[in-house]
Formats: C-alpha cells, sequence, structure tokens
C-alpha cells in the first residue's frame, strides 16, 4: 500500500458518527436513554386521527404510514429486494411488487454492521433484509404544491449506522420547514465494501449502489408524497458528507439529485481494488472461510454477523496493524478513478454545494484516555507513523504542542481537524466554485450544552453540529438559544434545498465562497459572515500528496 492511500485511510477512519457517546466512558456502553433520544419530536402527538390517512400508492404498491397531528411517518420502505442468498454481494434489484398495503408504520431493521458497543451508540435490531427508507411528510404536502426533497444519508465510518439513529430523526425539519425528508439504510461492513478474488471482478460498493437505487426510488416515487422529484438535495455527515461528495463524481448518480450538503466529510482518495481484495481476504480467513474448499461459496453463506465482527476494527485514528475500516475503492462502476483526479478533471455533478466543518472535530477522536495522557514523544511517533520523516518533522514544527498549553493531545486533535475536515472541505468547496457552481462554507463553532456538561474538552467536535441541522437532541433537551441556532440551522439547510441559496427569511447573510474571496459563515448562537477559514493551516497542509 503507497503512503499516499495509507494516509488515506487513515482519514477515513477518523470518519465516524459517534452520535451518542456523549456520555460514554472508554468502557461504558450507551444508556437507554440515549438509544431514545431524538424521537421525542416523532412520538409527540401520536395516531391523532384527522383529514390525513398517510395511505400512499407507490409503484411497487401502497405503503400505510404513521399517522401524526403533524405530519405522516413512513418509517420502512422497501426499495429493493433483500440482499440475501444469491443476492449478497449483487447489485440492488428493485423490490418485488405488492397489492396490500404495506406497513411502514415502524422503524425496520439497520443492516448488518460493527457491534454497536464499539461505537457507543445503537441503531437498534439489524438484518440482512434492511434495504429500506423512512420518509417524513408534513401534513397536507400531497394535496399542496410539490415540496423539496431532502435525503439524509447516515455516517458510521461506512461500518455502522442506519435510518434508525435517534438524532436524525426527521420530523422536526419535515414539519418545520415544509420539506420532505427522506432516510435510507444502505450496505455497511463487508458486505457494502469488500472485494476478493474469489468472488470475482463483479465486487463493487454495493453500499453506493444501494445509495444510488434509494435515490431513484425517490425519483420515481416521491411525486405521490407530495415532493418535487426536480428539487432533490442529498445531505449527510461524516461517511455520509464523503457519501455526498462521491456522489458528486460517481457516474451512476448524475441527474439524481439538484443540491449537495456535505458535512465533515470530503473526497479524498479511495482505496484501490487491491487494498479491498486484501481487507476481504483478511475477513475470509475471520470467519474460517480461507480454506474452505469453495471459498465463495463459504463467504456466501457465512453469518452476516461474523463478516462484520470477526475482524478487530481500530477505533481509533492511528490504527497501527489493525485493519482499517472499510471504505469506497475504485471499483470501475461507481468510481473510476480517484475522485480527487475527478474534481480536477471537472467531470463531476455541477450542482450548488453547501459543505463545512466544526471547529473541533479531533477532540471526539483523542478523548480516550489513553490518548488524553499523551506525552510529546508519543505524539511524535504517532505522527511519524503515517508521513514520512521530512514530512512528520515539519507538521510536528507546524503543530507544536507547545503552541497548545504543552499539551500534546491538543495537537493532536488540532492535526486531525485541519488534516481530515476543514482543509479537504477547503478542496472541495475550490473545486466546485472553479466549476462555476454557487459554494456555500460553514465553520460550526458552538459547543453543545450537553457536551459542555459531560466532557468539556470535546467542544464543537464531530457530530456536534447534527442536533442543530435535524432539530433533535442529544440525551438532553437543548437550551433556549440552542433552539434558536437550530431553527436557523434548519432554516439555511431548508431554503438552500428550495433553491440552492440558503439565505433568506431575516436569517444572518451567508456569503458565496471563492477561491479568491474565501468568504463563509460561523455557526454559533450569533451566526456571523467572516473571512477565509484557516488559511495559513490549509495552505499547509495543500502541500502533501496524500491529501
Amino acid at each position: 500500500m503507497d503512503r499516499r492511500t495509507r494516509r488515506t485511510l487513515l482519514a477515513w477512519l477518523a470518519l465516524l458518527t459517534l452520535v451518542s457517546c456523549v456520555a460514554c466512558s472508554d468502557d461504558t456502553p450507551a444508556t437507554d436513554a440515549a438509544v431514545d433520544a431524538g424521537r421525542d419530536a416523532a412520538d409527540a402527538a401520536p395516531d391523532t386521527k384527522g383529514t390525513e390517512t398517510c395511505l400512499v400508492t407507490t409503484k411497487s404498491g401502497p405503503v400505510q404510514g404513521k399517522v401524526n397531528a403533524t405530519h405522516c411517518a413512513y418509517l420502512d420502505i422497501p426499495f429493493a429486494k433483500a440482499p440475501v442468498g444469491n443476492l449478497r454481494w449483487k447489485p440492488p434489484e428493485p423490490p418485488a411488487p405488492w397489492t396490500a398495503p404495506h406497513d411502514a408504520t415502524k422503524l425496520g431493521p439497520s443492516c448488518p454492521q460493527i457491534k454497536a458497543d464499539v461505537l457507543g451508540f445503537t441503531t437498534g435490531p439489524t438484518d440482512e433484509d434492511c434495504l429500506s427508507l423512512a420518509v417524513w411528510v408534513p401534513s397536507g404536502a400531497a394535496t399542496t404544491s410539490e415540496l423539496p426533497v431532502m435525503v439524509s444519508i447516515h455516517g458510521g465510518a461506512f461500518a455502522a449506522g442506519g435510518k434508525s439513529i435517534p438524532v436524525l430523526d426527521g420530523t422536526p425539519l419535515a414539519v418545520k420547514q415544509n420539506v420532505i425528508v427522506v432516510g435510507i439504510n444502505y450496505r455497511v461492513g463487508p458486505l457494502g465494501q469488500m472485494a476478493h478474488p474469489k468472488l470475482g471482478s463483479e465486487m463493487v460498493n454495493f453500499g453506493l449502489l444501494d445509495q444510488q437505487a434509494a435515490l431513484r426510488w425517490v425519483k420515481d416515487n416521491i411525486t405521490a408524497f407530495g415532493g418535487d422529484p426536480d428539487k432533490v438535495t442529498i445531505f449527510g455527515e461524516s461517511a455520509g458528507g464523503i457519501s455526498v461528495c462521491l456522489h458528486l463524481v460517481s457516474p451512476g448518480s448524475k441527474g439524481l439529485f439538484h443540491r449537495a450538503v456535505a458535512q465533515s466529510g470530503s473526497c479524498l482518495a479511495a482505496r484501490t481494488r487491491a487494498d479491498a481484495e486484501a481487507f476481504g481476504q483478511a475477513v475470509s480467513a475471520a470467519v474460517g472461510c480461507d480454506t474452505a474448499a469453495d471459498e465463495a461459496a463459504c463467504l456466501r453463506s457465512a453469518s452476516a454477523d461474523d463478516l462484520n465482527t470477526k475482524v478487530e476494527l481500530s477505533g481509533q485514528l492511528f490504527y497501527g496493524d489493525k485493519q482499517p475500516m472499510n471504505m469506497p475503492f475504485v471499483d470501475g462502476v461507481t468510481l473510476l478513478e480517484q475522485p480527487l483526479d475527478t474534481l480536477a478533471s471537472g467531470n463531476f455533478s455541477k450542482v450548488p454545494l453547501l459543505t463545512g466543518s466544526n471547529a473541533d472535530e479531533g477532540t471526539l477522536f483523542v478523548a480516550s484516555d489513553s490518548l488524553q495522557a499523551m506525552d510529546a514523544a508519543l505524539y511524535r511517533s504517532l505522527i511519524e507513523g503515517h508521513f514520512s520523516s521530512a514530512d512528520a518533522a515539519k507538521i510536528v514544527a507546524q503543530y507544536d504542542p507547545a503552541s497548545f498549553d504543552n499539551k500534546p493531545v491538543e495537537a493532536m486533535a488540532a492535526v486531525i481537524t485541519d488534516s481530515i475536515f476543514a482543509c479537504p472541505t477547503r478542496r472541495l468547496a475550490r473545486a466546485m466554485a472553479a466549476a462555476g457552481q454557487p459554494v456555500y462554507l460553514y465553520h460550526f463553532t458552538h459547543t453543545p450544552s450537553i457536551f459542555a456538561a459531560v466532557n468539556p474538552f470535546f467542544r464543537a467536535s464531530h457530530t456536534a453540529e447534527l442536533p442543530s441541522v435535524y432539530g433533535t437532541k442529544l440525551l438532553t433537551p437543548p437550551t433556549q438559544d440552542e433552539r434558536k441556532l437550530s431553527d436557523t440551522m434548519m432554516g439555511y439547510w431548508a431554503r438552500f434545498a428550495a433553491t440552492g441559496d440558503p439565505n433568506g427569511d431575516g436569517a444572518p447573510s451567508w456569503p458565496k465562497y471563492s477561491e479568491t474571496d474565501e468568504k463563509h459563515l460561523e455557526l454559533t448562537l450569533t451566526p456571523t459572515a467572516k473571512g477565509a477559514l484557516k488559511k495559513a493551516e490549509c495552505d499547509f497542509w495543500q502541500g502533501f500528496s496524500e491529501l
């Protein structure tokens, strides 16, 4: 594996979505309260019978949603056949049609994934029959003009997650902003992004194919829910933000969306097929298929849970010799070349982009007791483990712990924040702006009150903006000022989905981004337009080929 690819895998690994881990120590799993957080809005006024029947006819058949006072919630609509048996590691196929109303009043299972306690959150039950989506529709949508559609792509390092993650509940955003919100499941882990020589060249990024199938479902069916198929916005955070970026460069995604929102996730280099096959061989050995007479048949019949959990994956940024989280690779179908090469060529989907990152992304990844206690020697060794000696020396000089109150952990958090999040985001923003597309860049700097109460070190860490974007909560209700910030941010996101411009409704002005005028909006309790973001830091990282 070359140094660029190794550095890329390091970066991809960091993009976890630990949305319920704010109250967890290194060895304390998330509580039931964390599992239920964010669902209050969905259950605030359940089963209120009015003019809504929440019965919609899709091209596959009728679907019965959950009736609420303010909205209809269709929580589990299949968009593809179950990828089981001979369909494991195959492209998603349309579901078989049905005639009786399909019950979509309850959340279905998430896709098989690494154990919940590895990441500190749960998505509920898992099952290989998981290719479904949820649709949250404000009351009266089907009888009014067609509404903008916002398709949420969950994060989780392409190894975990699902549409049922509580903080991603689409109810508040749909109801408050009069938009239709769609949440999707897609195959993660080895079932979604793995290759193996014995499984043949048809092994591709099935998780991305699932996302494309869900977007085709939206295009074909959303009119029946009152949505506008010509105003589809894809948005996501972490691996969801990376997915958004990959759809910009994937040929199969063209025409399936019209705006893009990438939160804390950008296009870095993808893995090679050789990398993906090496991972597949490690998985095969872990489940005991490498010695089978028919290795391919053994893999196709292996337990989905075993495939996801038998290979030890590191939960830290610097993973040493452990397998990195398996990420999309250049498969010749969903990705024809390295994403940065496609961005450089200009051969990508030209759509308005809203993108940004958080001020303290890296703190989440160095919050363990062992990393909190790192000294200067460990800091340097971690950097040297993933860069050449010359580059490591430059990084340590640029991010000298002496400049961070002699706290190496703070220097490491800054390295992660800038090299993996803020500066790759600038590269994406520049590429889209150079192509003539409207770009709006943000920097989220607010520390959620729950973070301040539980672990002040987090500050505006990775995932910190999610409650504000969705209008949900983490463990405890937001403060009044945080509710106001959330309303402001939901307004920005929804107006962008409707028009390609987040401005309006009296909100603080959000300037367009350009390479010559690198303005951005600081998202805090009082949003403020500012100039270039981390220019010196990003100019420094621009010189590294790994980025």
